[in-house]
């Protein structure tokens, strides 16, 4: 409900004494408060004192450990940013070892093609029988030449033999196409 609504508690009277007894009873329990809160606040001030010495022995502490290990943190610091530039390094490095390693295997593919080219055209160069078959082919061209050398003569022989009889039947002299008044017999038919 948006209104609340308070219950109020009524008091009886009670009698005159009764407030004495309570009023004397919370300045006892005020004395009392006081004589703990005086010995406490000693206390206090005493764990105080012992906190705030302490932090100083710590800050103190710190300031040695902070000096004693400023010159390895300065290393850590120029190690660390060395490490990053290595390992920067290293990336361009490894790109670059891909890169030459893909050449590298086109190369390698290259090479073998020429080699096996190579190995072809050797094992050509070396089989002889290329060079046997035209050494044949030459020698038999050489006796062919000589079977018509020997035809050729034969035939100039028979043309020789049919130029003479020709020749002989005009009167003619067989070699120079001269008459000739004596008969030739010694030109064999």
């Amino acid at each position: 409900s948006p209104h609340r609504r308070f219950a109020f508690l009524v008091h009886h009277k009670r009698s005159d004494d009764d407030w004495r007894c309570r009023l004397d009873k919370n300045t006892s329990y005020l004395r009392s408060l006081g004589d703990q809160f005086s010995k406490m606040e000693h206390q206090i001030s005493q764990i105080g004192k012992v906190i705030l010495d302490d932090l100083q022995q710590i800050e103190a502490k710190e300031s040695q450990l902070n000096q004693i290990f400023n010159s390895q943190v300065n290393a850590y610091e120029v190690a660390k940013t060395r490490h990053m530039s290595l390992e920067k390094s290293i990336d361009i490095h490894t790109s670059k070892t891909k890169a030459l390693s893909e050449k590298l295997n086109t190369l390698s593919a290259n090479v073998d093609t020429v080699k096996r080219e190579i190995d072809k055209k050797g094992s050509s160069i070396t089989d002889t029988s290329p060079v046997v078959e035209i050494r044949t082919a030459l020698q038999l061209l050489r006796e062919e030449n000589k079977e018509l050398d020997v035809r050729i003569g034969v035939l100039d022989y028979e043309v020789t033999k049919a130029m003479a009889r020709e020749a002989k039947r005009e009167g003619k002299h067989p070699l120079l196409g001269t008459h000739n008044s004596e008969d030739d017999s010694s030109i064999d038919e």
